[in-house]
């Protein structure tokens, strides 16, 4: 889809154009975090809706429980590196974009396979 493209070649260019805090900030914090956050519900409609088993969804709630640690140890890595608030206000700008950014991909997968609404 459109939104992966973009949201992914959003990633590659911070990675490789901008300091290592920019992707850092908006891969780590922006969407790992989420992720797990979102997983809850997604479980849920995998379990009840569509009828898969623990096993056939372990990869999902295994990466749910491992991004809240990435997250929480990327965010202790930002507080250690980051000293000045103009740094940190760089950091959080990404983590919001990233935000932004993982909802508008969230919300075109969506669109496209659940309601067939993008093409």
């Amino acid at each position: 889809l459109p939104s992966t493209e973009g949201w992914t070649n959003w990633l590659l260019t911070l990675a490789k154009e901008e300091p290592w805090y920019a992707c850092f900030s908006a891969m780590h914090v922006g969407s790992e975090f989420q992720f797990a956050g979102t997983m809850g519900s997604v479980l849920n409609a995998l379990r009840k809706k569509y009828g898969f088993s623990e096993h056939d969804i372990e990869h999902f709630w295994v990466h749910a429980e491992v991004d809240i640690e990435h997250s929480g140890s990327a965010m202790d890595a930002l507080e250690r590196h980051l000293k000045t608030p103009e740094l940190q206000d760089i950091a959080v700008n990404y983590v919001a974009e990233s935000t932004r950014r993982t909802w508008f991909y969230n919300d075109c997968i969506y669109l496209h396979y659940e309601r067939g609404e993008l093409n």
